[in-house]
């Protein structure tokens, strides 16, 4: 799906520091997605980071030290990560739901579940 794609690209856009204005997500958000309650969600964890300029004035030390250590961040990496996964949209909700859920869960853990979780569908 392409629409996904998009999605992949403006987070990861948003994690580099190079998606910093939230008209610049409204132009560049998948209008076939406006009406889709998964990826509007995801669409407002986008629009959180953009919003609060967490990673606008990406500078060193404690701000972005604390993005690194907030929910908006693992959120948006739970998002990109379960986003490249080759499954349905039931699939994705579903680990979706449960990864944010987890939240004592690390990042490095959250890698290795989903690993856990790839090979064993496969």
């Amino acid at each position: 799906m392409e629409e996904r794609k998009i999605v992949l690209e403006l987070i990861h856009n948003v994690l580099n520091g190079e998606l910093n204005s939230l008209n610049e997500l409204y132009l560049r958000w998948p209008e076939t997605l406006i009406d889709n309650e998964f990826y509007e969600s995801i669409y407002n964890d986008i629009e959180s980071v953009v919003e609060h300029s967490i990673v606008k004035n990406k500078e060193k030390g404690i701000k972005e030290k604390l993005f690194l250590e907030s929910i908006d961040y693992r959120n948006l990496i739970i998002d990109y990560k379960i986003l490249n996964l080759e499954i349905n949209i039931t699939l994705l909700i579903n680990l979706r739901n449960e990864f944010r859920k987890r939240s004592s869960l690390s990042l490095e853990g959250l890698d290795k579940e989903l690993f856990q979780y790839c090979t064993s569908i496969n």
